[in-house]
């Protein structure tokens, strides 16, 4: 259980840190995401000095969560440069796992598209840390952000494209360690 830990952080700290870094994506024929609202919010390139200096943190266990804060159009624009850094670092042969769409479907619900191209036993399992993975990540940014009201948390669902549903939660997703 521990390797799986250790493999989280240091995923989570390069998801975070690429998506919040990486340039604004151009080319939208790849996104099913909403564009961000067209509005006054900073984007994530202005994040506030408290924001950036945690979220650039090399261990994940190591940020403070209190001092993240993202406006709605800055989380927005992070889950738009998220699926950008998803795709970008699927290129190679050896993924199977493709992500075809984070969208925002209201501000309590996010929908996830997964393919995954493995058809060996592994496969099952593959889809469901993936759809843990993704569920934690972005429930953390979304309760650092406007669209939180402290008390709801967002629905993350995750389905493949045949609408078969890998995971589905309204709250962090604990895992058996049994």
């Amino acid at each position: 259980m521990f390797k799986i830990k250790q493999i989280f952080i240091m995923s989570l700290t390069g998801i975070i840190l690429g998506a919040c870094s990486g340039e604004n994506a151009t080319d939208s024929s790849d996104h099913v995401l909403d564009e961000p609202e067209q509005t006054s919010e900073a984007s994530l390139d202005g994040l506030d000095a408290a924001t950036k200096a945690e979220l650039e943190k090399e261990n994940p266990e190591d940020i403070n969560w209190e001092n993240v804060h993202l406006t709605k159009g800055q989380f927005k624009e992070y889950i738009e440069r998220f699926h950008t850094s998803l795709n970008d670092s699927s290129t190679d042969e050896e993924n199977t796992l493709i992500v075809h769409s984070i969208k925002m479907l209201t501000d309590t619900e996010i929908e996830i598209i997964i393919e995954n191209t493995d058809q060996s036993e592994f496969a099952e399992f593959t889809n469901s840390f993936f759809g843990w993975t993704m569920d934690t990540i972005i429930r953390q940014m979304y309760i650092r952000s406007d669209f939180f009201d402290g008390v709801n948390q967002v629905t993350i669902r995750t389905q493949d494209q045949q609408g078969e549903i890998v995971s589905e939660s309204n709250d962090f997703i604990e895992l058996d360690e049994n």
